[in-house]
Parts: C-alpha cells; sequence; structure tokens
C-alpha cells in the first residue's frame, strides 16, 4: 500500500474520514463514489475494516508494518468518533501508544523534543525573523521562478553536471506550472506527467520553498528513474521539507542576488520559525479538554501568521491535521508531520555547517543524491 501518514480526509456526505482507511478497504472491493459511504459504513457495521487492521494477512500491504499499528490503535478516534460519530472517550493509555508508534515510524522522541521546544526555543524571537521574511516579496511569480532556476542552473554548472541541468531545463519548460492565486501558504502535486506549484502568497521564501520541492522530486522520481543514485525510497513522507526550508530560509538572499559565491558564507544558525511547531507548543500551554476552546484557540494562533488569508475552512483544516490520528478532547497529544519539517531543518543546518564544500552539498541535496 502506498500509504503515506500525510494524507488527507476524504468528505462523504456530512463526515470526513482518513483516505488511509478507504483504500484499504477499496483494495477487496471496488466501488463507485456514489456509493462509498454505504459501503464504508456497511464495513464498519459488520467488522470488516477493523478486521483488515488486526489480520496479520493485510500486514504485506503496508509499507511499514508501524503504519498497520497506527491505524489500527486509531480506529476509534478516526473511524468511531470522527466518522461515524459515536461517543468515543479520550484514553490516554491509546494516546500514549500513539505516540510511540508515531516515535518508531519517525525515528523521534516526539514528546521530549516538543518539551524541549517549549522550555528552551525563543520563540518570540523566532516569530520576529519569520515576519522580517514575509516583507520579502515579488510582484512576478515567473520572473521570481526564473530567478530560482538560473541560481541552480548555475550551480549546477559549477559542479559539472550538465546532463541535469538539459534535464532539468526541459522538466522546466514542459512540465512544470507555476501558478499563484491568493490564499495561504502554497503546495507542489504532480499531475500526470505535469508538476504544479501553487502558491497563496507572494514571499520569495513560500515560492523557493515549493521550487525546491519541485526540483527534488524531478530528480528523485523521474530523472534517475530509481537508478543506482537514489537513496531514499521512503515515498517523501520524512524528506525534503528541512531542505525546502533551509534553502528558502538561507539561500533567499543568494538566488535573489543570483550569487553562488554566498554560498560558503551562509548563516549556519538556525533562523527558520514553524508557526505549526508554536501552535503545539501554544496548545499544550493553555489548551484543555474541550474541542471548542482548542478550536478557537488554533484559529487564534492561525491568525497571527495569515492575518485576512485565513478562512474558517483552513482554520478546520489545520485543526484538523494537528488532531489526526489522535482525539479531539485532549491537548496534549498530536501528529508530529511539522515536528519532524522542523528536526529535518534542523538536521540540514547542521549538515551545512559542518560542511566545507558547501556548493557541492547544496547540487548533491537538489540532486536527490543525499537523503534528508
Amino acid at each position: 500500500m502506498p500509504l503515506w501518514l500525510n494524507y488527507g480526509y476524504q468528505n462523504i456526505g456530512d463526515s470526513r474520514l482518513l483516505q488511509n482507511y478507504i483504500y484499504l478497504l477499496n483494495k477487496d472491493e471496488q466501488s463507485s463514489i456514489k456509493d462509498i459511504q454505504k459501503h464504508i459504513c456497511r464495513h464498519i457495521d459488520d467488522g470488516k475494516l477493523l478486521n483488515m487492521l488486526e489480520s496479520p494477512e493485510t500486514l504485506p500491504r503496508f509499507e511499514d508494518p508501524v503504519l498497520q499499528d497506527i491505524l489500527l490503535a486509531a480506529y476509534p478516534y478516526e473511524v468511531l468518533m470522527k466518522f461515524k460519530w459515536q461517543d468515543v472517550q479520550n484514553n490516554v493509555q491509546t494516546n500514549h501508544q500513539l505516540i510511540w508508534y508515531f516515535n518508531q515510524f519517525f525515528k523521534i522522541d516526539y514528546m521530549a523534543e516538543l518539551d524541549t521546544y517549549c522550555n528552551e526555543c525563543n520563540r518570540e524571537a523566532l516569530q520576529q525573523t519569520f515576519l522580517t521574511h514575509e516583507k520579502w516579496r515579488y510582484e512576478d511569480v515567473q520572473k521570481a521562478t526564473w530567478l530560482f532556476f538560473d541560481f541552480v542552473y548555475a550551480l549546477f554548472d559549477e559542479q559539472g553536471y550538465d546532463d541535469e541541468i538539459a534535464g532539468l531545463q526541459q522538466f522546466v519548460k514542459n512540465n512544470l506550472i507555476v501558478t499563484y492565486t491568493p490564499g495561504i501558504s502554497g503546495n507542489t502535486d504532480p499531475s500526470g506527467d505535469t508538476v504544479v506549484v501553487e502558491v497563496g502568497n507572494n514571499t520569495y521564501t513560500t515560492l523557493f520553498h515549493e521550487l525546491v520541492h519541485a526540483t527534488n522530486r524531478y530528480f528523485r522520481f523521474d530523472y534517475f528513474e530509481w537508478n543506482e543514485h537514489i537513496v531514499c525510497y521512503d515515498k517523501m513522507t520524512q524528506t525534503n521539507e528541512g531542505l525546502s526550508n533551509f534553502v528558502a530560509y538561507h539561500l533567499m538572499d543568494s538566488m535573489i542576488a543570483q550569487d553562488l559565491s554566498s554560498i560558503d558564507q551562509l548563516d549556519a544558525e538556525p533562523i527558520f520559525f514553524s508557526m505549526y511547531i508554536d501552535i503545539y507548543a501554544t496548545l499544550r500551554e493553555f489548551g484543555s479538554n474541550d474541542r471548542h476552546h482548542n478550536y478557537d484557540l488554533v484559529h487564534q494562533q492561525l491568525k497571527k501568521f495569515e492575518w485576512d488569508l485565513l478562512t474558517d475552512v483552513k482554520a478546520r483544516f489545520y485543526y484538523e491535521r494537528f488532531y489526526k490520528f489522535f482525539h479531539y478532547d485532549q491537548h496534549e497529544y498530536f501528529y508530529p508531520k511539522e515536528m519532524m519539517y522542523y528536526l529535518g531543518y534542523h538536521k540540514t543546518v547542521d549538515m551545512f555547517a559542518t560542511s566545507d564544500h558547501k556548493r557541492q552539498l547544496l547540487a548533491d541535496c537538489l540532486l536527490g543524491k543525499i537523503c534528508l
């Protein structure tokens, strides 16, 4: 099963369900979208879905056995409470179990890392850094895109990657679509042979972040075609965000100025501010066991970063994302996807801080020759 933990929800009638569960059910029994709610409810009621999650025979369908464990442990919350609207109580033992599984999957100590962030990180200073970068904005998304790729072409040329330049140029010309629609943040998605980069603001950091995704995706999944150069086969669940944030924040000035030499003198101190980690920390400090209170807290925190671009739909999206796999009526346990972004960024910073060949390192990271 090509199952990523960052799959989203599918709206079904007045409810929603993680696509992981739908995918698993549909492997055995295909159904039309028109019948999907009846199809899913039938197999929740007759126990088929739960039996599939408990059965060792289902295990080969998962890329990692921990994924089956996570879906099974979260079943009362995600399927019975959030989809079937049953009165499922928050269970501390289940929450502990889920965090343990996430620690195995992501190879972290999630609670320890969050405690460190809450108690040692200067969140106010990081927020000011974030807001400073928000002021660096472009007027033309296509011209800003050319700045990024001209910089990358020059970097690859310096490192002798001539064939890779030609391949990337063809990709940018024929298979990359970059669009800007006022909204929030951005995303990079494959669509057939095309990769679509959609940005919702006109900051250089957001655009450069997404273009790193597009470049890295091209070399990892298209250019090298699964040959010996590829070192990461995890479908990007754990990788890429750290590199994208590092490039967007530490190399923004270099790309705008088209100055390769400045890579050697780049600031190797952490400067990236992850608003999501900050919201997790705020929820732990000021949250409660009342889901309405916690939702309002998420909404107010998001307003600090998204201002008038924030909608109720977007606020609900992030609230659901934070509580994915967990009960709404608690404020200590969250899905640690953004924690992985935060840790991945710091790992990337440390790697560049100790490197004597930063330009070569950057080129190899963009080419997917280093697993991050």
